[in-house]
């Protein structure tokens, strides 16, 4: 009869409670976690629907992070000697906050950031049906806006979503999508490229499988990219293309401005990358390498380089970057005239960066200037993401951004909703200017002569958003300058 009560009660709450995963059993013996947000069910060893067993001492931890909270609730039903003991903090160290024994329903409001541990205790005599709690997690998310914005005389203001950060879910580190690394670079590549010293903006690389010469013979036909699985594929000009060149849901693009060219790619068991081709240095220059590991961000990415230089035509630098872990190694052509170059050990890679930088006249790239354009690109491309946790940011009130804000103060509004369907808001102000308004300056104080008299200039005045316009003076003006002049 107990053990068909305990079904018919966990039943009910289990109906009364959404989002709960699979339970959690306190152990017989050791310990485990429930993680913060894991909205669950906890129940003895033996299960939530089976007599538990004897000489049990486990616990399980309550885990919480930040501000989130844990709540706890249920019923239980122990033989004579057997208790459950709850306790505050992570372990069996803290505080008793209470011991349970017989059988009854128990409640427990965690405040934010506190864990608590229950434990459970039986001896080897008799048994009873044990306990099921229902473990609820809440908790609001982090968002933080940015600072007022004051408009311009066109009143259009543009900003981002602020950033959120759900404090119970541990933070993700991984490359951002293709499509906001190529947006980024088609915004922030005029300022990356013009950073590099002494770069060469090359022609070509827009269209096709190849850059034919790219001017000043810096090619005889070279820049062919290609895979073990497919050979030269074809630029895309900034289109994402799918392409099984990069395994089963693979796709790259490429782009290219002022004296970069990018190839970025999202792979799926790609063993090689290869560069293929014939540079216009034609067997002179100097031909050298290395290897090195940056931070960006949230990641760690090897970096292995190619430099083509001192030729007298456009010095051909390429580099290579995965995120660190692959294992990955670079060969090379051992000509000058050779754009051979292989990245191989890819298997376990799932983005590569390929870029292709010029320098005039062969400018040879030292260390430490390929290392400040590589950290600069990964960097305004904003290649490795935020390592925010999953958060889901709402413009819920305000105009969005880019538009034309009216005169006066306007207050723009987010909201954050975490995993958990907790939420929270931030708030900031687009000041825009009361149009028709002008500015007068007058002069300083004048402090009269002796016979009372004084003379000063007339105020300046303007129209902070007017047009200025221009018109003819007018005649007593003009009339008195030419007497006086």
């Amino acid at each position: 009869m107990i053990q068909i009560l305990r079904v018919l009660i966990f039943s009910a709450l289990f109906l009364l409670t959404s989002a709960v995963s699979a339970q959690v059993l306190v152990p017989q013996s050791g310990n485990n976690q429930i993680n913060c947000g894991s909205n669950t069910s906890l129940c003895d060893h033996a299960g939530c629907t089976s007599d538990y067993g004897t000489n049990a001492d486990g616990y399980t931890i309550i885990e919480t992070i930040g501000a989130t909270s844990a709540t706890l609730n249920g019923n239980y039903t122990l033989a004579a000697g057997e208790s459950i003991i709850i306790y505050d903090g992570a372990g069996t160290g803290g505080s008793v906050i209470t011991t349970l024994i017989n059988s009854g329903t128990y409640n427990l409001a965690g405040t934010p950031g506190q864990q608590i541990t229950v434990r459970f205790i039986s001896d080897g005599a008799l048994q009873a049906a044990g306990f099921s709690f229902t473990i609820t997690y809440t908790g609001s998310p982090t968002i933080v806006c940015q600072s007022d914005i004051i408009t311009g005389c066109d009143m259009i203001a543009t900003f981002s979503d602020p950033i959120a950060i759900d404090a119970c879910i541990p933070p993700i580190c991984a490359s951002e999508d293709l499509a906001t690394v190529m947006a980024n670079f088609t915004t922030n590549g005029a300022a990356i490229t013009g950073a590099i010293p002494n770069g060469f903006n090359f022609s070509d690389g827009i269209t096709g499988t190849n850059i034919p010469d790219g001017g000043s013979d810096m090619y005889d036909g070279g820049n062919y990219l290609n895979t073990n699985i497919s050979t030269l594929l074809p630029y895309s000009n900034g289109v994402i293309l799918p392409h099984p060149a990069f395994g089963a849901g693979g796709q790259y693009f490429t782009q290219k401005i002022n004296n970069m060219f990018i190839m970025v790619a999202d792979m799926n068991n790609v063993t090689d990358f290869i560069i293929t081709g014939n540079n216009g240095a034609d067997g002179s220059g100097i031909l050298n390498d290395f290897t090195y590991t940056v931070t960006s961000g949230c990641m760690d990415y090897d970096v292995f380089v190619k430099r083509i230089n001192s030729a007298g035509d456009p010095s051909i630098n390429q580099i290579f970057i995965v995120p660190t872990g692959t294992g990955a190694t670079h060969t090379y052509g051992a000509s000058t005239d050779n754009s051979l170059h292989t990245l191989s050990g890819l298997n376990t890679a799932d983005r590569l960066y390929y870029l292709l930088v010029a320098g005039n006249g062969g400018y040879a790239y030292t260390n430490p200037e390929i290392e400040a354009l590589v950290l600069d690109f990964l960097t305004q491309t904003g290649a490795s993401g935020t390592g925010n946790a999953p958060v889901t940011v709402t413009q819920i009130a305000g105009l969005p951004s880019g538009s034309v804000f009216p005169a006066g103060t306007n207050v723009v509004t987010f909201e954050a909703t975490s995993a958990l369907g907790a939420t929270a808001t931030c708030s900031f102000n687009v000041i825009s200017p009361v149009l028709g308004v002008p500015i007068i300056t007058c002069p300083s104080d004048v402090i009269a002569a002796c016979d009372m008299t004084s003379t000063f200039a007339p105020p300046s005045a303007s129209d902070p958003c007017g047009n200025g316009g221009c018109a003819s003076e007018d005649l007593a003006t003009v009339m008195a300058n030419f007497i006086a002049n």
